[in-house]
């Protein structure tokens, strides 16, 4: 821990805060240097969805909550707490176009809208010097395409757009006056050269764009600018507070869980389901089976994560229980707990939970959803445990094959997440792996995360994370009847992917 930062600082002491614009909610947190919580504040994230497959954050909602949550934050801490940095992280991928007078002249489609398509080979960008200059798996998912979409519609975005800026860059632009760009979200661009930590000029030049467009560079957990005296009269926060840009949200996630260091691997579940394992440096294109993960900065300094996602894990979950109960509402976890009834290997149906494509390692965004082996006998319960056994199957595949790839299996696994609150999936998880999960109690492991950068960049945390107290964990270990009952189940899966999508 950097000096002057004492674990035993009275409660109206140095605070970080660290807000986290997820996916379905922002959260907002005030932590001590040490990674206590001391306030959390939490919205929903506000989503336009204008047609089928289509989905767009409303900024402007999104930016009046985060007012809202700050001031709300300000008043929850103690009056003589003085609030050292406010650093945000965000979802990936998302972007909006600003016109001069800093006005949106186009949507801002989240990472899950489904209206763009791979643009790679049309703009001539060949595959192998697309991930060595990015790290990124060849996905329709990043920003690159979605440019490519909006421009080929409207070309005089062009001339209207002057900035273009992710959901996490907006908001430190909001927040301070100037447009900035961290390694982590940049990269989620496809347009961000990992190695020089800069735009890519040719990408760039792919798409006719100018670089003065995108927010300028600047290296990890590093001050962005001060707190505007607009945002301050606004929320009571002091003018020129330090504004850091954290990056994006999974690896803020491994940050507020501790997952640093090499070896370690993350497995956070919402929505969607990132897998992370942290690397030292990036891989190339040979190193990871041809371009299968995404490999990108950290959201500390001098790591890379290795990285593979599920588009739809908690939402396969959550589409089952609704479809197969009738329930509309977002919380289906007591449905779903039905699963119990079943056995291991649910009976022989087998789940492909592939509603927005498969993600990593095959990246085939034309895969639907599948239920397989269906037969009369088949209860509901039996679709439930196959559902969750088919997102299990998925983590268990991504492991191995990232396993192959570092060399080595992982040290410890760290699961976070609104999946976590399923006992039940994280016990057949486990059984998948045959492998303990760690389970930190951390509420909100994204916001920490942006905290404890924010942290970093004032020189009020250590890159390391010394002196920073470990959350109480617990563990789920792998039960070993259930791990020996899902050998043949785990055997089917690895068949089943090998028929859809050959090997890896």
């Amino acid at each position: 821990m950097a000096a002057g930062v004492s674990r035993s600082s009275p409660a109206g002491a140095d605070l970080l805060v660290g807000i986290d614009v997820g996916t379905t909610n922002l959260k907002m947190a005030a932590v001590t240097p040490w990674g206590q919580v001391r306030h959390l504040v939490s919205r929903p994230t506000t989503v336009r969805r204008p047609r089928d497959g289509w989905a767009e954050f409303d900024l402007a909602a999104i930016w009046d909550d985060i007012i809202d949550g700050l001031r709300e934050l300000r008043r929850a801490c103690a009056p003589a707490a003085r609030i050292v940095s406010i650093a945000i992280d965000s979802v990936g991928e998302s972007f909006v176009g600003l016109n001069a007078d800093g006005q949106a002249v186009t949507p801002c489609p989240t990472w899950f809208d489904r209206r763009t398509r791979n643009a790679r080979e049309e703009l001539g960008i060949d595959i192998r010097t697309w991930y060595e200059t990015t790290g990124m798996a060849d996905d329709d998912i990043a920003t690159l395409h979605r440019l490519h979409w909006f421009l080929e519609r409207d070309p005089s975005l062009k001339h209207t757009v002057r900035q273009w800026l992710n959901v996490g860059d907006a908001i430190v632009w909001r927040l301070s006056g100037r447009a900035v760009a961290a390694p982590s979200l940049a990269a989620r661009s496809g347009l961000y050269d990992r190695h020089t930590q800069s735009w890519s000029a040719p990408l760039l030049e792919s798409l006719g764009i100018e670089p003065d467009t995108l927010p300028d560079p600047v290296a990890t957990a590093s001050v962005a600018a001060g707190l505007s005296s607009e945002v301050a009269a606004a929320t009571g926060i002091l003018q020129g507070t330090p504004i850091v840009h954290a990056g994006h949200d999974h690896p803020c996630a491994g940050v507020g869980c501790r997952v640093i260091s090499p070896g370690s691997l993350l497995d956070s579940t919402g929505t969607a389901e990132a897998v992370k394992v942290v690397v030292p440096g990036p891989l190339s294109f040979t190193d990871t089976l041809g371009g299968c993960y995404d490999c990108y900065p950290h959201a500390v300094p001098d790591r890379f994560v290795l990285s593979g996602h599920l588009p739809s894990a908690g939402a396969f979950l959550a589409w089952a229980a609704g479809l197969w109960s009738g329930q509309t509402d977002a919380h289906h976890w007591s449905t779903l707990e039905e699963a119990t009834h079943s056995v291991p290997g649910a009976r022989g149906v087998r789940a492909l939970p592939f509603l927005e494509g498969t993600g990593s390692p095959f990246h085939r965004r034309d895969q639907a959803a599948e239920l397989l082996g269906l037969r009369a006998f088949h209860s509901r319960s039996d679709l439930l445990r196959a559902a969750y056994e088919g997102c299990a199957a998925w983590l268990a595949h991504n492991v191995d094959v990232l396993t192959r790839i570092v060399g080595t299996s992982p040290t410890t696994i760290v699961a976070v997440g609104g999946g976590t609150r399923s006992e039940l999936w994280l016990a057949i998880k486990a059984a998948f792996l045959g492998r303990h999960l760690r389970v930190p109690a951390v509420e909100e492991a994204a916001a920490l995360g942006a905290a404890l950068v924010g942290g970093m960049a004032v020189d009020a945390v250590a890159y390391n994370l010394d002196g920073v107290v470990e959350a109480r964990t617990r563990t789920v270990a792998a039960d070993s009847d259930e791990a020996a009952a899902y050998t043949e189940v785990v055997d089917d899966y690895r068949t089943i992917y090998g028929d859809r999508f050959g090997s890896v």
